[in-house]
This record gives C-alpha cells, sequence and structure tokens, in this order.
C-alpha cells in the first residue's frame, strides 16, 4: 500500500504554476546518508512555494518524518512509502517523482548529496533569467574524512542550512565533478521526450541528457545543455551499491540509441513511450522491474578485462567514454 504524509493541503491541487519547482529524491538504501540530503531541501532560502517529493521504497518513515520540523515555509515535503521492490530501477522511480510533481522545474536530485541552502534559489534565478529548459549543476565527492566532519542531520537548521560545506570544492585535491547533478528540466519538457526511460537501470542520466538534448535542438528550444558548475552539490561517500549489474542491459539501450539519434536531427525517437499520467501504470514498472544477472558483464573471459569494465563503467557514469 502506498501511503502519503503531506505538510499542507496544496498537494491536492492540479498543476497550476503556483508551484515553482519539485525536487524528486528516490531512497531504498543508503538511508543514514539520505537524511542529509532530504534536510538539506528542506532548510533552502527560497522565496517562492517549491515541494520535496521523497519516493521510499523501504520502511523508513520515522526517519524521515522528523526532518521537516523548521523547514522553509514556502517548502512542501511529499513522503510517500511505497514498500520495497525486488530490484531498486532509478528510472521508473524518476518517472512516479514526475507523475506525482506540480512544479514548473523538475529537479531530480541523487539524494545522498547535500544542497547548501541558497543551492535552490541561485539554480532558479539562473534557470529564469535565462529561459533555460534543461541543465545540470556541479558535485564536489566528498571524502570519508569530509563526512565524518558533518553534524546529526537535525543539527542543520535555516541559521546554518549545511552552508559551512561552501567552498570545501576549492580545497587541494578536491574531486570535482562540473556537470552531473540534479538534472533539471522545465517539466513540460519532462513529459514531452516521457520522462526516463525505464529499461536503463544505470547510467540513466547520462541517457535522459542525450535524449533531452537531441529533443530540444529538433524543437529549436534549446541549442546545448548547460552545466552551472559553480553551484554545488556535496555528494557523501560511500560504497558500491551493486547497480553497476545492470550496464551491460543499459548499454545495450543506450549506445545504439545514442548513434541513431546523432545520426538524423529529426528523429523523435528521443521519446520514450512512457504512460507518464497513470501512476498505476507507473507502479507496475516499478514492481515488474526484475534484478539483473550478478556481475553479467564480467562473465566472459573476465581475466584481465575487469579492470577495464569496471573502468568503463565509471567513465560511463561520468560522461566518459
Amino acid at each position: 500500500m502506498t501511503t502519503q504524509i503531506s505538510s499542507s493541503s496544496s498537494t491536492e491541487k492540479g498543476v497550476d504554476g503556483s508551484v515553482a519547482a519539485s525536487i524528486i529524491l528516490n531512497v531504498q538504501g543508503l538511508r543514514e546518508l539520505a537524511v542529509y540530503g532530504f534536510r538539506s531541501w528542506m532548510l533552502q532560502d527560497y522565496d517562492q512555494p517549491y515541494e520535496v517529493i521523497l519516493n521510499l521504497f523501504a520502511d523508513a518513515r520515522l526517519m524521515f518524518d522528523p526532518l521537516v520540523q523548521g523547514k522553509n515555509p514556502n517548502c512542501d515535503p511529499r513522503i510517500f512509502e511505497h514498500g520495497e521492490p525486488e530490484y531498486f530501477n532509478v528510472s521508473a522511480s524518476n518517472n512516479l517523482g514526475l507523475h506525482l510533481s506540480k512544479g514548473r522545474f523538475v529537479l531530480f536530485a541523487n539524494a545522498d548529496i547535500i544542497y547548501p541552502g541558497n543551492f535552490l534559489s541561485r539554480t532558479m534565478a539562473e534557470l529564469a533569467k535565462r529561459d533555460i529548459c534543461y541543465a545540470v549543476a556541479g558535485r564536489l565527492n566528498m571524502t570519508p574524512s569530509d563526512c565524518a566532519r558533518l553534524k546529526p542531520a537535525m543539527s542543520y537548521t535555516r541559521d546554518n542550512a549545511f552552508n559551512e560545506l561552501l567552498g570545501w570544492e576549492h580545497k587541494p585535491g578536491a574531486n570535482v565533478w562540473n556537470a552531473i547533478s540534479p538534472w533539471m528540466l522545465r517539466r513540460d519538457v519532462a513529459f514531452d521526450i516521457g520522462g526516463f526511460d525505464k529499461r536503463v537501470l544505470i547510467a540513466e542520466d547520462k541517457d535522459l541528457s542525450i535524449r533531452v538534448v537531441h529533443y530540444l535542438r529538433r524543437k529549436n528550444l534549446q541549442q546545448s545543455m548547460i552545466a552551472l558548475t559553480d553551484l554545488m552539490g556535496y555528494h557523501q561517500h560511500h560504497a558500491g551499491t551493486g547497480l553497476f549489474d545492470a550496464f551491460t542491459e543499459s548499454n545495450a539501450v543506450i549506445e545504439p540509441r545514442k548513434a541513431r539519434l546523432a545520426a538524423d536531427p529529426t528523429s523523435d525517437e528521443d521519446i520514450v513511450p512512457t504512460p507518464l499520467h497513470d501512476r498505476a501504470a507507473l507502479m507496475r514498472d516499478i514492481r515488474e522491474t526484475k534484478k539483473p544477472p550478478l556481475m553479467n558483464q564480467y562473465r566472459k573471459d573476465w581475466k584481465g578485462k575487469i579492470s577495464r569494465r569496471a573502468q568503463k563503467v565509471w567513465n560511463a557514469l561520468a560522461y566518459g567514454k
């Protein structure tokens, strides 16, 4: 059964333009890190109505309920519990978040990334001023020692909205990715392209970027992806999650389509047929996702290939080749 917790009656309204931004978060594992990401969105200094949609695919409500205390009054947190699926399909979960959203812009964010209090106000000002349809931001990959310096999530308030992290990206040796997350789209564009491809279980951000940029060029709305490189999220360090197991199957969808789209600027293959208005169908996409074969991409002739394949996966996540 799906349950919802909402801080206001506004969640019953349809899309009417009153909500500026919808932040989409999905959580199954790494919940002890996700509390920081969720809390950081509660504390944004943004002066317009925005919502934070948290899809929980685990029994973790008690971890997140208290985090709404002391939030920005303009923030409408909407927490949904769905139960744990067989496999965490990030693409299908993002599509569910898109279906639930009401904002003019949707921001698909990783829940284990912390955003300082000025992130949303600066981002939304830039998106509006430049009439941007699609953009990404930067990210600092925190070290274990960085993470050890964090205080309990509820220790952060609107007076100290994780602002102590600002500037860490300038430290010697900082590991910064300039164009990665969150993935910020005008909601109508996200619907036009069908959201995420449910078949892509890893590197879904790469696939989204390929498709949305092709679509925007085709419609003469925007000619390239825009990176707001000095707007930074702070990614908490953690061990691998096992999603690499899905790389072979996902890459078999991403790369051939990428080649076809590059060859044909007029192709409408940038659109996927996702039933974004059908919540029951979106939930089926999540429930019916099967766990990929364990490390399937390494089975044949694995000696001498493991390191090269692992590097290939990592590079794909970072938009490399």
